[in-house]
């Protein structure tokens, strides 16, 4: 699913890109922040013989004949988008996206028998109003027409996309409801380096007076944070946000002080806290990144107990 995969959610970005705000693509107008989240597919579940199956799930079958649908539109969006399946380059893109594609129905299987037990459900009221909602965020009827065409989608098909999506998103909400509003948090600039020994030279610089940012401008490895002196801004402790070893150094710091080198799968940190808060409250960006990153913690825990069975092969 988007949440998940970077190629299924750089595709169903294109692809559904939030709704029918893709269709004002051609004046590259955003999407109304209200749709922008992106639709998810909801696989058929029913009893069947195997060999008519992709995938069991708790013994609920995934059709094959629903999978291949999906794959051919997933695969024609890309197509769309100028992606190319031939050639040695295309074939290990098509398996993937065939792999990928059961993965995601899988995971909405899961979805779909969870939120059944919690009593989540959409109302035909509530589907309807979002649907047209999308139609008028889009451009009107006749745009949205074009839209479901060039997706090789029906309006009910997107219906039971959006109907998914609900309930995913109502998921999120509900798992992610003990996430608080204010948690301590910690202000780091950091440089990160490959060689220990560059680190622990970059270390002694700092140690003699060497200004930090001014060093991470120049030395850091980390594109994202290197421009800015490495800083990083507030972070929240103890939810899985800033790296698990930089979060044991952390442990005892005081604002001001330098830790490194810090031993880490990506490389060597030096840090610099820069301030420490108790109680801060967390940013829209920051507690829609924790649901984010809780929901997929619990989805991980469900495909872990689950009775999964594969039937479809990517060799």
């Amino acid at each position: 699913m988007c949440y998940r995969r970077l190629l299924l959610g750089l595709l169903l970005c294109a692809m559904l890109a939030g709704g029918l705000a893709a269709c004002k693509a051609a004046d590259e107008t955003p999407p109304p922040e209200s749709t922008r989240a992106p639709v998810t597919f909801t696989p058929m579940i029913t009893p069947s013989a195997p060999g008519e199956l992709a995938a069991k799930v708790n013994g609920q079958g995934i059709l094959r004949s629903t999978y291949e649908e999906q794959v051919a539109q997933f695969q024609s969006a890309m197509v769309a988008q100028g992606v190319s399946f031939s050639g040695d380059e295309g074939k290990p893109l098509a398996m993937e996206v065939r792999r990928q594609v059961l993965e995601s129905m899988i995971e909405e299987a899961l979805i779909a028998q969870v939120a059944a037990t919690r009593g989540i459900t959409v109302t035909e009221q509530v589907l309807q109003q979002r649907v047209q909602d999308d139609i008028t965020a889009g451009g009107g009827a006749e745009k949205f027409a074009q839209w479901l065409g060039r997706n090789s989608l029906t309006q009910e098909q997107y219906a039971t996309l959006l109907r998914n999506q609900i309930l995913t998103d109502e998921l999120v909400r509900q798992l992610g409801t003990k996430i608080p509003d204010k948690v301590k948090q910690v202000h780091l600039r950091q440089i990160l380096v490959d060689d220990e020994a560059k680190a622990k030279d970059l270390r002694k610089r700092l140690d003699s007076g060497t200004n930090f940012a001014d060093l991470a401008k120049k030395s850091s490895m980390d594109e994202e944070s290197r421009a800015e002196g490495g800083d990083r801004g507030f972070l929240p402790m103890g939810m899985g946000v800033i790296d698990p070893d930089i979060e044991k150094a952390l442990a005892g710091a005081v604002p001001g002080q330098i830790l490194g080198p810090i031993p880490s799968p990506f490389g060597f940190y030096l840090v610099q806290v820069m301030a420490i808060e108790d109680q801060r409250p967390l940013t829209a960006e920051m507690r829609q990144g924790l649901l984010h990153d809780n929901f997929i913690a619990w989805l991980e825990e469900e495909k872990a107990k689950a009775t999964i069975e594969r039937f479809v092969s990517f060799q």
